[in-house]
């Protein structure tokens, strides 16, 4: 007895996450070794009690070595989908990417209710139990994990872990780097297409310009060869596709620009993700007219030095990503130290995604970029999707087409330039009708167009954000959320750990613009409509939306995270066939069903059927009983229920004693 409970003391503390689930098998199979050794029972002779405990201790080993394999190899999963989806704009990779997050998805799944069962069984042990009741119900825990059939989960998800491991091997995806493709992120120039108008940026111009410091008079001789003292950096910030590019290029063919700076002055060099000193300076110093040919940074740095002395520059960074906040920004400050060199009056414009890059670069500096007012709007779209064209009667029937399809734009120029490009592939109604009734997301784009451009900033997360954002999906364009709203469904989901890093995470995403205030004093948020369109192309199969009911015949197989937004128009007994989406982790429902016994009965067939539902929210009205299959969700850690049922006590005593709130952490909210 005092061995068995000297082991369990050992172990006791170690069931914090689920990655310990396999030192409780081992503290198991100690304890039946334990208790069976000190019995002097005569039940059985032996040499059979020696067979069945050798066999019980060789089957959890097993199982514990077998759970350290799906464990360490996890992180290489988690890793090869980020490899995977940088190359997701080739077939191949696009093909595969489902499956390996199919696989990574069970693994988590199977690994959870790993842990809730040892969990489960941790607290049970954890009574003041006799020897042989200790026994007992370690021994009823190994059956329990016998009747689970766990081992043989376990290896199956491990074999197909490896074998999507060995596809992405053999079309050499899992070393692809963490950079964007060139094919996908061109580098940027200073030109620009002469036949393209900036329509609607007169004022933004205006006072970048000024802001540079330059003015409408021509350059005077008399001008300060003084070396700079302060080395001025202004950000051009915004979303992706709002035109930052396109208003530096503009700014460096402005005639008072070009006076001001002296047109050989002015550089472009476009940094992209990769913020590489040395390639930054070799292009600054060819495009000053210096020798550029040594590999070494110590004497390209010098030559830097050299051609910016004496000289008024500006020098546009085009297109700068987060790379150079590592090390709090020791690159950048490296790379600034040559151009101090310059004449005073001389200015750095950078263009970034990044209000974090643009703090760094200049905390003072920021012009923020947003999209076109409506009033220019229109005539931009109309700009990119008729050109120079003339048309007779059918004009008209179009424009009133294109009316409807401006305000799904949102302002953004490259968004209309997007679906101008397709929308003047066929000037008829029937082509323009059809995509106005089309979701963005769904248009084949090329690799230069709007969602492709926003799905960079997208890529550029770090995983986790990744998981935060894209579960966004499942809510409709508009929904107005708060902030704890979606803390509570990452910590669920288990994306994060906290509160505290929730709300890390959801500033971050915040600050780089994937979320935005509903209103400018208001609580709650919304998700830009592109960035929605973005979230949708990221999450396709995975995120679901019902809004109508022939929706339902469209909902992925394997989908985890659906919602139901119809306004009524799906009756309950037409839901009930979501009860085959197996893998659902995440159901919101947003209707207030009347009828409380077609209600009742099809959440009971959800609970019975959906068993790895980690997250539930439903509007409720006139149910005052929860199914009885609720307890069969073990994977259930938050649950939101909404409206103006009133409860029966039994309700709450069964849902207390519910297996999904008994050893897990847990929330509810009525």
């Amino acid at each position: 007895m005092a061995m068995a409970l000297a082991i369990f003391n050992e172990y006791a503390g170690v069931l914090s996450n689920v990655n310990a689930c396999r030192e409780f098998f081992s503290w198991t199979a100690s304890v039946i070794t334990a208790t069976r050794s000190s019995q002097n029972t005569s039940e059985l002779r032996d040499e059979d009690k020696t067979a069945a405990q050798q066999q019980t201790e060789e089957e959890i080993e097993r199982l514990k070595d077998d759970l350290w394999k799906l464990e360490t190899t996890m992180p290489k999963m988690l890793d090869l989908i980020d490899r995977v989806e940088y190359q997701s704009h080739k077939k191949q990779a696009a093909d595969l990417l489902p499956h390996i997050k199919d696989a990574v998805f069970e693994a988590e799944d199977l690994l959870d209710e790993l842990d809730y069962d040892a969990l489960k069984w941790k607290v049970e042990c954890s009574k003041n139990l006799g020897l042989d009741q200790l026994r007992d119900t370690c021994l009823e825990f190994y059956e329990s994990v016998r009747s689970n059939d766990y081992i043989r989960k376990v290896n199956r998800i491990q074999k197909n872990l490896d074998h999507v491991h060995k596809q992405s091997m053999e079309m050499g995806l899992h070393q692809a780097p963490l950079k964007f493709d060139k094919s996908v992120r061109p580098e940027t120039t200073s030109y620009f297409n002469c036949e393209e108008k900036m329509i609607g940026r007169e004022k933004e111009m205006k006072e970048l310009v000024g802001k540079l410091g330059v003015h409408s008079r021509k350059r005077g001789r008399t001008e300060s060869k003084a070396r700079m003292t302060e080395l001025h950096v202004f950000s051009i910030v915004g979303m992706g596709g709002v035109g930052k590019t396109t208003m530096a290029q503009h700014i460096c063919k402005d005639t008072n620009v070009k006076n001001h700076f002296g047109a050989k002055n002015i550089i472009w060099t476009c940094v992209s993700d990769d913020f590489d000193i040395k390639r930054l300076t070799k292009d600054i110093v060819e495009r000053l007219g210096g020798d550029a040919s040594s590999n070494s940074l110590e004497v390209l740095m010098g030559k830097l030095e050299g051609c910016v002395k004496s000289k008024k520059f500006l020098l546009v960074l085009d297109d700068m990503w987060g790379d150079i906040l590592k090390d709090d920004g020791v690159e950048w400050k490296r790379f600034c130290a040559p151009l101090k060199n310059g004449v005073e009056g001389s200015r750095i414009l950078v263009t970034t995604r990044s209000p974090e890059v643009a703090k760094l670069v200049g905390p003072m500096n920021n012009y923020e970029l947003k999209g076109l007012k409506d009033s220019v709007f229109l005539e931009f779209f109309k700009f990119c999707a008729f050109g120079s064209k003339t048309l007779g009667n059918n004009r008209e029937s179009l424009e009133r087409i294109g009316e409807i399809i401006v305000p799904k734009l949102k302002g953004s120029p490259l968004a209309a330039k997007t679906i101008g490009r397709l929308l003047r592939m066929d000037l008829s109604t029937t082509h323009w009708g059809n995509i106005m009734e089309s979701e963005l997301w769904r248009l084949e784009q090329t690799e230069t167009d709007i969602l492709p451009a926003l799905r960079l900033s997208y890529m550029y997360l770090p995983q986790k954000l990744k998981r935060c954002f894209s579960i966004c999906a499942m809510f409709p364009k508009d929904y107005k959320f708060a902030k704890d709203f979606l803390a509570d469904i990452w910590i669920a989901l288990g994306y994060v750990e906290s509160a505290q890093e929730a709300s890390m995470c959801f500033d971050a995403l915040a600050n780089r613009s994937f979320f935005q205030k509903a209103s400018p004093h208001s609580v709650k948020y919304v998700i830009h409509d592109l960035m929605h369109d973005t979230a949708q192309l990221v999450s396709k199969n995975e995120c679901f939306i019902i809004k109508h009911a022939s929706d339902l015949d469209k909902v992925p197989s394997n989908v985890r995270h659906l919602s139901i937004f119809t306004n009524g128009d799906v009756q309950c007994s037409e839901l009930k066939s979501i009860c085959n989406k197996k893998n659902l982790r995440s159901l919101v429902c947003d209707e207030s069903y009347s009828k409380a016994k077609d209600f009742e009965s099809m959440m009971d067939c959800w609970f019975k059927e959906l068993l790895k539902i980690c997250v539930f929210s439903c509007k409720l009205s006139k149910v005052r009983q929860l199914p009885e299959n609720m307890g069969n969700s073990k994977h259930m850690r938050h649950l939101c229920l909404l409206g103006s049922s009133n409860f029966s006590t039994f309700s709450f005593i069964s849902l207390s004693s519910a297996s999904c709130r008994s050893y897990r952490p847990w929330q509810f909210c009525d």
